[in-house]
C-alpha cells in the first residue's frame, strides 16, 4: 500500500470516534484538508504523511513507536515537532511553548504541517463564526481574545518564514496569513457599536492585534497587555 493512502487509513482509524470541536463533522476531514494542502503546495510526502498523522500523538492513543514502526523515524518526528508536549501545562503556557518552537525551526517539512494544519484550523473557526454568530468561541478551553492573539503570533511569524522558506512552499504561508487577515477584519467589520463598546475600541479601524502600544513586546506580554487594556474599559 502506498505510504499516503496507508497513512489515511491510519488516521482514519485512530480518529474514528472523533468530531470536530461542537459540531457532528468526522474528525477525519480536518486531517485530509491538511494533506490536501500540502499535496498543493509541493510538500515532501514525509511532510504529507505527517500532516495526515499530525493529531495522532495529541488527540489519540498512538506512540511515537507506533509511528517510526508504521511510518518511519522522520515522519514521527515531524508529528512530534507538530504535537504538545505536556497537555497538563495551562493552555497560555502551551501555546508559548508551540509559538517559541515554530519561532525557532528551520525545518521546512514541520514548517509545512504546522502551518497547513493551522490554516485548516483557522478557515474552520472562520465558518463556523459566520454561521453561529460567535458562539462558537465557547467550544474551546479559552475565548475570542486569547484564540485570536495565538493565530496573530502565528501570523507574525508567516510574515517573517515566508521570506526564508523555499519557493514552492511560499503559498501555505502567504496562504496563512491571507487566511488571517480576511477573519480578522470580517471579525472586526461587523462589530456593533456595543460590542466595540465592551471590548474597549474608541475608533473604527482599532484592532489589538496590530497596536503599536504592543510592538516589540514577547507574545505572552501581547496577550496580557491587550487582556488588561480591554478590562480597563
Amino acid at each position: 500500500m502506498h505510504k499516503i493512502q496507508k497513512a489515511v487509513v491510519f488516521a482514519a482509524k485512530k480518529h474514528a470516534t472523533q468530531v470536530r470541536k461542537g459540531t457532528i463533522v468526522p474528525y477525519i476531514v480536518h486531517p485530509l484538508g491538511v494533506m490536501e494542502m500540502l499535496i498543493r503546495a509541493g510538500a515532501s510526502e514525509n511532510a504529507i504523511v505527517a500532516g495526515i498523522l499530525h493529531d495522532t500523538l495529541e488527540d489519540t492513543n498512538t506512540t511515537y513507536a507506533e509511528l517510526v514502526k508504521n511510518f518511519g523515524k522522520r515522519v514521527a518526528d515531524i508529528v512530534r515537532a507538530c504535537s504538545e508536549a505536556d497537555k497538563s501545562l495551562p493552555w497560555e503556557r502551551r501555546k508559548i511553548a508551540a509559538l517559541d518552537a515554530i519561532q525557532q525551526c528551520d525545518d521546512e517539512d514541520i514548517l509545512a504541517v504546522f502551518f497547513a494544519d493551522k490554516t485548516h484550523n483557522l478557515q474552520s473557526i472562520h465558518r463556523d463564526w459566520i454561521e453561529t454568530g460567535g458562539e462558537m468561541w465557547h467550544r474551546f478551553k479559552r475565548g475570542e481574545c486569547e484564540q485570536m492573539w495565538y493565530y496573530g503570533e502565528i501570523c507574525e511569524i508567516a510574515k517573517k518564514k515566508v521570506k526564508t522558506i523555499r519557493p514552492e512552499l511560499r503559498g501555505l504561508l502567504l496562504g496563512y496569513w491571507w487566511e488571517f487577515d480576511k477573519f480578522n477584519k470580517h471579525r472586526i467589520e461587523i462589530m456593533t457599536d456595543f460590542d466595540r463598546k465592551c471590548a474597549g475600541i474608541d475608533r473604527e479601524d482599532w484592532d489589538p492585534w496590530y497596536d503599536e502600544e504592543f510592538l516589540g513586546l514577547t507574545p505572552w506580554e501581547r496577550l496580557m497587555g491587550i487582556k488588561e487594556k480591554m478590562k480597563e474599559q
